[in-house]
């Protein structure tokens, strides 16, 4: 599972005092001049990224609490910040087993050709898109990789398996 959670500190910063604030304490840091200028914190299961303006993103595979921990370590130091996160966006990702069911999108597409919750576009992108949880989204590739993303992934995952395993696998064979 991947997650971004954003927030907004309230307090803008300079960047580059910050960033030599918190060289001393913190080894994977970095100051990108590009724009949109941000300090670049890497910890071993997430990046936090904070800009000028006092919003930040926390990306990885960090869950919530662990999250808190890392934006912890900046507010200790910006002590007078209130902090609010919030989860923008989740992956997770399954494998289906193709040596027992193998996928042929292009046939599955086919079968699903009038449901426009069922996009597959070869041309465009090589996998077979779902639309029916939304605003979750699930992207079904060849190789049996299925790539659920979205702020609610979480809550419609076991369905979304269920779904796939007992609708798409089932399908007659070609």
């Amino acid at each position: 599972m991947n997650s971004i959670y954003r927030g907004k500190l309230n307090l803008l910063f300079d960047l580059s005092k910050c960033y030599y604030t918190l060289q001393s304490i913190f080894s994977n840091i970095k100051l990108s001049s590009k724009l949109p200028q941000q300090l670049i914190l890497r910890f071993g299961d997430c990046t936090l990224l904070l800009f000028n303006s006092g919003q930040f993103r926390i990306m990885g595979r960090a869950a919530l609490d662990k999250a808190l921990v890392h934006l912890e370590s900046i507010h200790s130091i910006y002590s007078d910040i209130i902090t609010a996160l919030h989860l923008v966006s989740q992956t997770f990702v399954f494998q289906i087993d193709i040596a027992m069911c193998p996928i042929n999108l292009h046939y599955i597409a086919k079968y699903y050709t009038h449901d426009i919750n069922v996009r597959f576009e070869c041309e465009l992108f090589p996998a077979l898109t779902l639309h029916y949880w939304r605003p979750v989204h699930i992207n079904v590739f060849s190789n049996g990789k299925v790539v659920v993303l979205g702020k609610d992934s979480e809550k419609y995952l076991t369905e979304i398996e269920d779904w796939i395993n007992n609708t798409i696998l089932l399908l007659p064979a070609v």
